[in-house]
Formats: structure tokens, C-alpha cells, sequence
């Protein structure tokens, strides 16, 4: 059986994983995790959150 690559995603999909969401909540107050999320939906997702993950450059986010 041979395994194929996931399908190029966007930074907004990959933010619905479960994963990312639970390093913070384990590490962090709930406060501070509830203050990362916050900032995420306002700041970072509306900036980047269209641009797949392999078209995703150092320029593309300071910018």
C-alpha cells in the first residue's frame, strides 16, 4: 500500500485541527490560551489564512 501526500491545505484548515489547539490548552492558562485564539481569528487568519501551506513565505507573512 502506497500513501500519498495530504492535498495542499490553507492555513485556515489547518487551524480547525484539533492538534494545534490542544498543545496551547495543555501548556497555558485558559486566559492565555482564549487570548492566542483571539489574536489568531482577528490578526493572522485574515492575513494568511487563503495562502496554502506550501506557497506560505517569510515575506508573504511579515508583509
Amino acid at each position: 500500500m502506497q500513501l500519498r501526500p495530504p492535498p495542499p491545505c490553507g492555513y485556515e484548515a489547518a487551524d480547525d485541527q484539533a492538534v494545534q489547539r490542544d498543545v496551547a490548552k495543555r501548556t497555558r492558562r485558559p486566559s492565555t490560551h482564549a487570548s492566542y485564539e483571539q489574536m489568531f481569528h482577528l490578526y493572522i487568519n485574515p492575513k494568511i489564512g487563503k495562502i496554502q501551506l506550501d506557497k506560505l513565505t517569510a515575506a508573504r507573512v511579515q508583509g
